[in-house]
């Protein structure tokens, strides 16, 4: 479902660029995907629907999710310790 600024410029025919969206493939594993689209008219100046390219971000985005859940991990650890705080890089 589309909200914001994505819906406002396919409600206005504009183009769009990097929406990122979640969605399920046939076999129902969660991908994340990237699109880009323009635009397109007829002869008449009609719109007629939109060309684009998509790719596949999944990786990227379970990258993202892995390192903002080990920062958040960190954060808890370091708000239970005492106070006094070291960290040290050999």
């Amino acid at each position: 479902r589309l909200e914001g600024a994505e819906r406002v410029a396919l409600d206005r025919r504009e183009p769009f660029y990097d929406f990122e969206m979640l969605r399920q493939d046939p076999t129902g594993r969660s991908t994340w995907a990237s699109v880009s689209g323009r635009p397109t008219r007829d002869a008449e100046g009609r719109f007629t629907g939109y060309v684009g390219v998509g790719r596949d971000i999944t990786v990227r985005k379970l990258a993202e999710e892995a390192l903002h859940a080990e920062r958040d991990r960190l954060a808890r650890i370091i708000g239970t310790m005492g106070e006094g705080l070291a960290i040290l890089d050999t």
